[in-house]
């Protein structure tokens, strides 16, 4: 739901469910799709954060800008900061969990035991200008079919802008310009 967080370590939950379900009835799974952050949550788990969420902390950072956010990073962890692509660097909640655990390093949650599955990755990649072409027209036929009614509807029964699914690829530039913030080219 549009008012419920759902995260990478929940992510990986759910699909182990569904994958080991498959595998106990001996069909072959088919992974399509999702952030490459994800995925590598999914296939690495080791590699998620294995620190909890400190609500003390988060209240606090969550008072800051994305600008204070990203020099309260490159404080405590310049590399994770130079890491992030331009997307999360700009997120205020992927800011505030990096923050979190760059500030408590150590693991405080166990470590699952690594699954006995394996993976094959299976890739495309386009020629850039290729890849901006489709991406431009995915955005346009997205809204063509109603993306800006759809997020009216979400600001109209979700008004606290402060939830995640405002953050999400797409919705946050739809918000900005019904708010007349930005035109509709832009």
């Amino acid at each position: 739901k549009p008012d419920e967080n759902f995260n990478a370590a929940e992510f990986v939950d759910l699909s182990n469910q569904i994958i080991k379900k498959e595998i106990k009835e001996n069909r072959q799974v088919i992974i399509v799709g999702g952030t490459g952050f994800y995925l590598k949550a999914l296939t690495q788990p080791e590699t998620l954060a294995q620190v909890e969420p400190s609500q003390k902390l988060r209240d606090e950072l969550e008072k800051l800008s994305v600008e204070e956010l990203q020099q309260r990073l490159r404080e405590v962890d310049p590399q994770r900061l130079a890491r992030m692509n331009e997307s999360a660097s700009k997120n205020p909640r992927r800011l505030i969990r990096a923050i979190e655990v760059s500030s408590f390093p150590r693991p405080v949650l166990p470590i699952g035991p690594i699954r006995p599955i394996s993976f094959k990755w299976t890739g495309l990649r386009l020629p850039l200008d290729m890849l901006k072409q489709k991406i431009r027209s995915r955005v346009v036929s997205r809204l063509e079919a109603g993306a800006t009614k759809e997020v009216e509807k979400l600001l109209k029964n979700y008004p606290d802008t402060s939830l995640p699914i405002y953050t999400s690829l797409g919705v946050k530039q739809i918000v900005n310009f019904l708010n007349g913030e930005i035109d509709k080219d832009q």
